[in-house]
């Protein structure tokens, strides 16, 4: 089983960023990491604390019990949040005028994602 370390050196190398691009980018989050403090989590000198692991989980979309190495499979929050629509939806009579005004909703929410 992979360790915290590993798995945030291999997720951040999927996004091919560097340490200093993803420190950058976890600004947006609230917190403001250094590359020093991200290297030391990749090289297990140190741990980041339960507050910068869920920010992590949320910034690399993969499950807390993911990146603590719990799971090895790594399911996105993506893919519970559409189980979870799926579940809302269900036993609706969703004709196809509806079903193309829901497709239109959610294409629109994600337009600015672009």
């Amino acid at each position: 089983m992979k360790n915290i370390s590993e798995i945030l050196k291999s997720l951040r190398e999927e996004k091919n960023i560097s340490m200093d691009e993803m420190a950058e980018q976890l600004k947006k989050y609230g917190v403001n990491p250094s590359k020093s403090m991200i290297s030391r989590w990749e090289n297990g000198k140190a741990e980041p604390s339960m507050s910068y692991v869920r920010i992590l989980a949320k910034y690399f979309n993969v499950t807390l019990d993911y990146l603590l190495g719990l799971d090895s499979e790594e399911k996105s929050n993506k893919e519970n949040q559409i189980n979870t629509l799926a579940a809302h939806l269900e036993g609706k009579d969703l004709t196809p005028q509806k079903m193309k005004l829901l497709e239109k909703y959610i294409d629109a929410l994600f337009d600015d994602e672009d």
